[in-house]
């Protein structure tokens, strides 16, 4: 892990996450990890904290699976080619893009994206993306990217280098997440292992990982 920073000295809470909320800096998060690993549910905790940090804020989902229902203000119709068009009139909104490739099937950005991404900050929204793999990754949403939350993934290193600008940090966080679940388990509901890479700052911090410093 030579020049990565990783704190392993103690496993962070994720009230730290809420207090970055409560800033009020506009975020774009991906979250990258398999099956049934905890995304939703941390997507789902952060939404509930964005709501309590902006009163009045509108959530604004693609939710295939239903997994945002309690906390989503509106939802995307999957057959709404025009979707990201329609989202440039939002404000002061968090955007919940789950499986997204069903709405979005190219590397591409459909058109609208783009041009929401740019604009975030001025309009105030933020998003969050969730996806299996980084191969699914949209190419503009990375450079966008302000965090990534690493979760057990089941996919090779290539994968994060041809998608990922950060990609040497979410590899090196990818494989601590896979080692920590190999030895010690998956954990369970609400509190799953991940570590976020900030992208500003370079560097790395474990979640629910409480038994870091004996790997």
């Amino acid at each position: 892990m030579s020049g990565i920073n990783l704190d392993k000295t103690y496993n962070l809470s994720e009230s730290d996450i809420r207090h970055k909320l409560n800033t009020r800096n506009n975020f774009v998060y991906g979250v990258i990890g398999t099956n049934t690993v905890g995304k939703s549910p941390f997507a789902k905790k952060i939404a509930e904290w964005w709501k309590e940090s902006r009163p009045g804020g509108t959530v604004v989902s693609f939710d295939p699976q239903n997994n945002f229902e309690k906390v989503s203000d509106m939802f995307i119709p999957i057959e709404d080619k025009d979707w990201a068009k329609k989202c440039l009139s939002l404000r002061d909104t968090l955007l919940i893009l789950d499986d997204y490739r069903l709405i979005n099937k190219h590397d591409r950005s459909v058109d609208g994206l783009m041009e929401l991404l740019y604009f975030r900050e001025k309009r105030n929204v933020d998003i969050i993306y969730i996806c299996h793999n980084p191969m699914l990754v949209i190419n503009d949403l990375t450079y966008f990217t302000t965090n990534y939350f690493i979760f057990l993934t089941r996919t090779k290193e290539g994968s994060f280098k041809d998608k990922i600008p950060n990609y040497t940090l979410c590899v090196t966080a990818s494989k601590t997440v896979n080692k920590y679940v190999e030895k010690f388990g998956r954990g369970s509901y609400p509190n799953f292992p991940y570590i976020e890479v900030n992208c500003d700052k370079q560097k790395l911090l474990a979640y629910n990982m409480e038994r870091i410093n004996e790997m």
